[in-house]
């Protein structure tokens, strides 16, 4: 065996159409296990048909078969591209079902599975592109994921296939991890007080008292709306949180919008706005940027409402969420990567707790058009606290239940040294979402 974390690289030549896009997968492994492609190395790697004698060969699936370069980049060829996710290609694309490391490689050199196709597979997010299925806000639905296919909800296939593969370089049964585990918690903001425009509550109570005959409804209603104390109560009690635990709080503001399934706080409460984000800024805490409804393709309105709103906070945002977790992963990661964004924590599914692009660590995005790697990170959140407690939309769970199935994306971090993210809205500081967030902090921070 041997630990040396240099390797050299050879594909076969039928491959090299697709260079940039192994590129990123190796480029992932690197950066996980601290490897090193050197062309002198006495470790040799081959990926593709025709290893040379002596080497780690490594099969390819997913490249030619279940891909095609186009005018417009690199796309699914979708129907090739389900036989090759249901094995049926030259070899296996997914790992085998069991412990990382598991049968990954034979006393050969022989890999069992396509691992930097599964790699590029997942963090491209390949399969969504031209994708026919939507919901009714166009995204791309959760049942039409290979992890949701598969049934292999908690484990990120990607950081799997980096690990079987790193352990097979290195002969090391548990490659050295050049990542650590963090936590990043983050707030999207989308009410800055307790109403999105101020005569709503009113006109909703209304409703409930006249029409609907529930008054007890009504007054509820208007309790909820105008005595909460937002956006003050829900800042501190956040960042106290945070404090408590050496962690830090990352508020994501809307731009100014009238869309109405945007919250208008930029435009009808500027100074507000100003002196929330100041106050952050000032205890050590994040300000960053929730772009509105259709702007994950519209680069125009996207740019206009982050100029307004750094405009208002005096300050410059360079990461955040999209509104609504709309994503195009034709247009999204371009959008923010040209605006000079560091990173971006849209990737999500709020109907399981799961990791959209296959890996719990920060990874560089990938533009499947100009088929190249982008400088903008991109951050999987596993835990969102709507998923968990939203009857009629996602699920409602109950708070044990809740705790259980994250404690579970903590365990994924922690063994693969990814950092955990966790969504927990500003507006919501009452019942269960409150009260499942400040169990999960001490078990997501305990050492």
């Amino acid at each position: 065996m041997t630990t040396d974390m240099a390797y050299g690289l050879t594909i076969n030549p039928a491959l090299e159409p697709f260079r940039a896009e192994i590129d990123h997968a190796f480029g992932f492994l690197d950066t996980c296990y601290g490897l090193r492609r050197m062309g002198n190395a006495a470790r040799r790697v081959h990926y593709g048909a025709d290893a040379p004698e002596g080497s780690l060969h490594v099969p390819s699936a997913l490249f030619p078969s279940g891909v095609r370069i186009r005018e417009d980049g690199i796309a699914p060829a979708r129907s090739s591209l389900l036989s090759v996710e249901q094995g049926h290609g030259v070899a296996p694309l997914l790992p085998p079902v069991g412990p990382a490391g598991k049968d990954a490689a034979s006393a050969d050199g022989r890999f069992g599975y396509d691992a930097p196709g599964m790699i590029f597979h997942q963090l491209s997010r390949l399969e969504e592109r031209d994708h026919s299925e939507g919901d009714r806000h166009g995204r791309v639905p959760f049942d039409a994921s290979l992890a949701s296919r598969t049934g292999r909800l908690d484990e990120p296939l990607a950081d799997r296939a980096a690990h079987d593969l790193a352990r097979a370089i290195t002969g090391l049964e548990r490659p050295r991890l050049a990542t650590r585990y963090t936590i990043r918690l983050t707030h999207d903001v989308d009410m800055l007080k307790g109403y999105h425009r101020p005569l709503e509550p009113i006109r909703y109570a209304g409703g409930d008292i006249l029409k609907r005959r529930l008054p007890a409804n009504g007054l509820r209603r208007l309790s909820q709306a105008y005595g909460t104390g937002l956006p003050w109560s829900g800042v501190e009690n956040l960042m106290a949180l945070s404090e408590r635990h050496g962690l830090q709080s990352r508020f994501y503001f809307m731009g100014p919008s009238e869309r109405s399934q945007d919250s208008p706080y930029a435009a009808r409460y500027p100074k507000l706005l100003r002196r929330v984000a100041q106050t952050i800024h000032a205890r050590g805490h994040v300000v960053g940027f929730h772009p509105g409804f259709g702007t994950s393709s519209d680069e125009t309105t996207w740019l206009m409402q982050r100029q307004a709103l750094e405009a208002i906070v005096e300050q410059p945002v360079r990461e955040g969420r999209q509104h609504m977790l709309m994503f195009s992963i034709d247009r999204t990661p371009q959008i923010w990567d040209a605006a000079g964004m560091t990173s971006d924590a849209t990737l999500a599914f709020p109907e399981a707790t799961c990791f959209r692009s296959g890996t719990c660590r920060p990874h560089h995005a990938y533009c499947l058009i100009s088929r190249r790697t982008l400088a903008l990170r991109m951050f999987n959140t596993p835990i969102l606290d709507f998923g968990y407690f939203s009857a009629g939309r996602y699920r409602d769970l109950a708070i044990e239940d809740a705790l259980a199935e994250a404690e579970g994306a903590v365990a994924t971090c922690r063994r693969y040294a990814g950092t955990l993210v966790i969504l927990k809205h500003l507006d919501r500081t009452k019942g269960p979402i409150q009260t499942f967030y400040e169990a999960l902090l001490p078990l997501a921070a305990a050492a």
